[in-house]
């Protein structure tokens, strides 16, 4: 089932299909023109207007914030959650009284580094008449070789602490990645605990090793007799990296695993069964595995990713009433995907029949999640961990977060603009122009992916993170590049694809032309030393005759516009630009002069004015700022950068979103750029300026237009 995966990407599919190994290979023997007629009859487009069924989406309560990479979340009696922090600590959160108390925390003893730290953990199941904690931790043995240990700890009631641990188990060497390690109670009263591959990958086939295993211990640490193989803790075998684990209550075991650069899994646990790595990714699909799989009776994944991953982690089956769109699913965490993954499974749990993914990107890395016994579900971020991404941490990361879903009614639609997008720009020179989708709904909308149906190079998406929800009521602009090589015009598709459960699609055309007049400086930097007045030049090298229609100035109070030579200008005419300063005795002034044309694109230079104050100085010495303040027209300004060259900005908004994306060329520590009055941020806004070596630079700004 891989091409049917490729194409709609690891999370969007929403077909009902059984387990891998009732398919083989018969989706990747469809010849291409069958293919896109299975899936044109898939997916529907209607004019300029998307619709689909209802779904409900999770409105979202913070529960707790200011956390350190909280790992694994248990529920506790009192309607408390406890949980794990991979630095050390073991907390217990009351949502009675939102209190937040430490119950234990490791100092020194900890084997602390990139992945590897305080992992899982799970409560006694007759917690807290039996009041033994366990927990999972990297440490160093008495040789200082890493280690992970299976901690039992006593909880004392009346100090409200924990105290007394014993170590049950002992697993050495390990490394700091791929350790598992999520714990959990069987009904028979055994623990299982999932253990990675490394770093002795050779070893996950041995039946007497632990690495790349389910390992299945009694409460105390001793081997159960009925073990697959005598005195061996080895429940299955054949694993990566296992980060989810949920158990039934009539004893049905789904893990969550991470697969390799390919093939995520979620897996039925069963007893002695041997699930393939490191020789099998996903289902046995290729002739070479499906040797091995014969040869070893390797058991297939309940669901795979297919050719992507998304970093399954925490897991959780939801059986209860309270939400009935998530009965019968199991709900998984993504770290790399960064949503909550629903696949709704059929009455015999062993197909997955629905996918839907929540919260999309909006929350960041998602490591584990919840749910409570009444229903209630709880997710916690991991935006502190070595992998995380701009724009997180936030200031209130790490958090645990719950989320409740709503009624919705009617439906849901999506509105763009224009079926159209027009670009002109010259050869070698960049347009960017928006399409504006606006969700006419009372629920939200996400676009899973945009691409080109007609592939050509000279359009492209501007760098976005998909996939993005367009909440109820919101516009959303998302930007395209237009980058002609040749004189001459150029037409393409674009196709976006958006779910509210169900896969819709719609297309949009673009068309280019380089045929367009351009207003630019002569030079986009002027220096001056104590004149009163400045003159700017800037030339139309276009091919089109272009209008000026105003010329203004970043800061009023600083400067003031008195001539304007040119008004008309066909290609190769200049418009001469003077500038007076108000004070003549002021300090350092930067001034930025915007051209406005009926060109579609503005034109602006830098006029840098000093006065000289001692005979060392005779030049501005400026550290990163950005000028106008507030930005109320396209055009802005960042000085003093410690780089030279091209230069990477980004407009990202308060919570991260990224509306906008470009780059420009950085001279003598100072980069012109521009962004259209259609990015729709207002208010404060973040201003990320990359250079070519990695160096970065992020600047808060107001927006007032």
């Amino acid at each position: 089932m891989r091409l049917l995966r490729q194409y709609f990407g690891p999370e969007n599919m929403y077909m009902t299909f059984a387990p891998h190994r009732s398919f083989g290979n018969r989706w990747e023997r469809l010849t291409p023109s069958l293919f896109l007629v299975v899936i044109l009859l898939l997916l529907s487009t209607t004019n300029n207007v998307v619709k689909g069924q209802t779904p409900r989406q999770p409105n979202v309560r913070q529960v707790a914030h200011g956390l350190r990479i909280p790992w694994d979340l248990v529920w506790g009696p009192e309607e408390s959650i406890w949980f794990t922090e991979r630095g050390g600590k073991i907390r217990r959160y009351s949502l009675s009284d939102s209190s937040l108390r430490t119950l234990y925390e490791f100092k020194d003893s900890l084997f602390l580094q990139h992945e590897s730290g305080l992992l899982g953990m799970a409560l006694h199941p007759s917690f807290p008449d039996s009041s033994f904690v366990y927990v999972a931790a990297s440490m160093r043995d008495v040789d200082d070789v890493p280690c992970l240990r299976i901690l039992r700890f006593e909880y004392e009631h009346t100090a409200d602490t924990l105290l007394r641990s014993h170590t049950i188990f002992t697993h050495k060497p390990v490394t700091d990645f791929h350790l598992g390690c999520r714990l959990g109670f069987l009904p028979d009263g055994t623990l299982l605990a999932t253990m990675g591959d490394a770093p002795v990958f050779g070893l996950v086939q041995d039946d007497n090793s632990s690495y790349g295993k389910v390992i299945r211990i009694h409460s105390d640490g001793s081997i159960p007799v009925d073990n697959p193989v005598t005195g061996s803790p080895m429940y299955t075998k054949g694993h990566r990296n296992v980060q989810g684990l949920a158990i039934l209550p009539n004893g049905t075991v789904f893990t969550g695993e991470h697969g390799n650069v390919i093939e995520d899994e979620i897996n039925v646990l069963i007893k002695g069964r041997n699930y393939g790595w490191p020789w099998i990714e996903g289902p046995c699909d290729t002739p070479e595995e499906l040797d091995s799989c014969a040869k070893y009776d390797m058991t297939n994944p309940l669901w795979s990713t297919g050719d992507y991953t998304i970093a399954l982690s925490g897991l959780a089956y939801y059986g209860s009433d309270r939400y009935p769109e998530l009965r019968n699913s199991l709900l998984s965490t993504t770290l790399k995907g960064a949503h909550l993954l629903q696949l709704t499974l059929n009455e015999g749990l062993d197909t997955v029949t629905y996918l839907t993914r929540h919260t999309s990107g909006v929350f960041g890395r998602l490591r584990d999640v919840l749910v409570s016994p009444d229903g209630r579900v709880f997710i916690c971020t991991s935006n502190y961990d070595q992998s995380g991404y701009f724009p997180f941490p936030k200031e209130y990361d790490d958090r645990i977060l719950e989320l409740s879903f709503v009624e919705a009614s009617g439906t849901a639609a999506v509105r763009f603009e224009s079926d159209t997008l027009r670009f002109a720009c010259r050869p070698n020179d960049i347009d960017t122009a928006f399409a504006y989708i606006t969700n006419t709904s009372e629920i939200a909308y996400e676009i899973l992916a945009v691409y080109q149906i007609t592939p050509n190079a000279k359009h492209q998406p501007l760098e976005y993170r998909w996939p993005y929800t367009i909440y109820p009521g919101r516009t959303e602009l998302v930007p395209f590049r237009y980058s002609p090589t040749s004189e001459g015009e150029d037409t393409t598709t674009i196709q976006f694809q958006f779910s509210n459960g169900h896969i819709s699609v719609h297309n949009m055309l673009c068309l280019g032309t380089t045929k367009v007049g351009r207003i630019t400086p002569i030079s986009d930097t002027v220096h001056v030393v104590e004149d009163t007045t400045s003159t700017v030049l800037f030339i139309n090298d276009g091919t089109d005759t272009i209008e000026v229609r105003d010329v203004i100035v970043s800061d009023s109070l600083q400067a003031e516009i008195i001539a304007v030579d040119g008004n008309k200008l066909a290609p190769g005419d200049t418009i001469r630009i003077t500038i007076r300063y108000r004070d003549p005795n002021q300090d350092s002034v930067a001034i930025i002069v915007t051209v406005r044309t009926t060109a579609d694109k503005s034109a602006s230079a830098v006029v840098e004015r000093v006065v000289v104050t001692s005979v060392m100085e005779s030049t501005s010495s400026l550290s990163p700022y950005i000028r106008p303040v507030p930005l109320e027209g396209e055009t802005f300004a960042v000085y003093g950068l410690p780089w030279d060259g091209t230069t990477t900005y980004s407009v990202v908004d308060i919570t991260g979103r990224i509306h906008f994306s470009s780059s420009a060329e950085s001279r003598e520590g100072h980069v012109i750029g521009s962004i259209p009055y259609s990015t729709a941020v207002r208010g404060l806004c973040f201003l990320r300026l990359t250079g070519s070596d990695g160096q970065t630079v992020i600047i808060a700004t107001p927006v007032a237009r």
